[in-house]
């Protein structure tokens, strides 16, 4: 990395700081890589192909902001770049920022198509974003009809899983599954839902999620990974889950 090169000094130097990095990185020596990955980063010529290279290495590194900095340097040189929108919007997304991943997501299907891993990022993302009561731009209104909807989509996942494990929510105890006691939980708060509207139960839109989340929770850790709406909502749950800690 510091030797003298008869040739194009600098991309040898760079080559070299990759080929430590990745190696590094196989060894485990994280703390390492991160540094001379910061190295890499201020040095780099304005070339996309190398700056993606650069973000695949902070991904491995798992550095989500470093990675999704080099994407945008990708993007600052090729707006277009599939691979690049493809990157930023699912760094955006595992992080839970579902708001900054959707337009990416969205103009990396338009420029690739055929993506499908990324066709079902941005769907995922859009359910998520129609769905989430807590975002702070959506009306009261709104938000009890998510709430309302989520609590109705958490019943038919909690009968389905259940179904799946042989378990009879009515005849079942709460002190003999898990499902049971969600069943009992989500039985007893429906009438609930008729509250949501007074100005004066600030708690009932928290507590009604909570059990929704609760829901999806142990359905995903019995029944398996959901799809589609449950999907959302547990990435919801997981993000809440995120902020409050």
């Amino acid at each position: 990395m510091y030797g003298v090169w008869n040739s194009d000094p600098e991309a040898n130097r760079s080559k070299a700081r990759v080929e430590l990095i990745q190696f590094l990185l196989k060894q485990g020596a994280r703390d390492q890589a991160a540094s001379e990955l910061m190295a890499l980063a201020t040095a780099l010529p304005p070339d996309p192909a190398a700056h993606l290279q650069a973000a695949k290495l902070f991904g491995k590194a798992q550095d989500d902001t470093g990675e999704l900095a080099q994407y945008e340097e990708v993007l600052h040189l090729d707006p277009a770049n599939p691979a690049a929108l493809a990157g930023a919007g699912g760094v955006a997304y595992r992080a839970g920022d579902y708001v900054t991943a959707r337009p990416y997501l969205q103009a990396a299907v338009n420029a690739n198509p055929q993506d499908s891993d990324t066709r079902q990022l941005l769907a995922t993302t859009d359910l998520i974003l129609h769905n989430d009561p807590f975002l702070s731009h959506i009306s009261d209104a709104e938000r009890n009809r998510r709430i309302t909807a989520a609590f109705a989509q958490a019943q038919k996942r909690l009968t389905e899983c259940a179904q799946q494990t042989n378990v009879d929510l009515k005849t079942a105890t709460s002190a003999a599954t898990p499902l049971a006691n969600l069943q009992s939980l989500w039985t007893n708060a429906k009438p609930d839902l008729a509250r949501l509207r007074s100005p004066a139960e600030t708690d009932l839109p928290d507590a009604l999620m909570d059990i929704v989340l609760q829901i999806e929770q142990q359905t995903a850790a019995t029944c398996g990974q959901p799809q589609g709406l449950d999907l959302a909502l547990l990435l919801i749950s997981q993000k809440r889950e995120a902020a409050g800690q």
